[in-house]
């Protein structure tokens, strides 16, 4: 099992957001590391349409439990889910990245960077 580190969260992410071979590859990638169902949970909601549903066919994972983000933190808070320091930094930077892609429209960045920290 590999050691799930913040550098290859996002290189797999990347993979994940590619062609059917590069998802295939990022997926063996991503499940063969110490990932947490948290973690593939935040990893397939941080993907856009076709490609999050496809994750998801692949996986055969916990769907189910992939709700709106609120809903999602609250039950992290309340449970637990096992949640490691690497899933809260992912957590902390995606939602981040969904904060900051809203306020640039997908567009041009005017805003590089957000810096966030959620209330464990």
């Amino acid at each position: 099992m590999i050691e799930l580190t913040f550098e290859l969260y996002l290189a797999n992410k990347k993979l994940l957001a590619g062609s059917e071979e590069d998802m295939e590859v990022g997926i063996s990638n991503i499940m063969n590391t110490n990932i947490t169902d948290t973690g593939i949970i935040v990893l397939g909601k941080s993907l856009n349409g076709l490609k999050r549903i496809s994750f998801f066919q692949k996986t055969k994972q916990l769907q189910e439990k992939c709700k709106p983000w609120s809903d999602l933190f609250k039950d992290i808070k309340k449970k637990g889910m096992g949640i490691t320091e690497i899933d809260r930094k992912i957590i902390e930077y995606e939602i981040a990245e969904l904060y900051l892609n809203t306020i640039n429209d997908g567009k041009e960045k005017f805003i590089k960077n957000i810096k966030l920290e959620l209330a464990w």
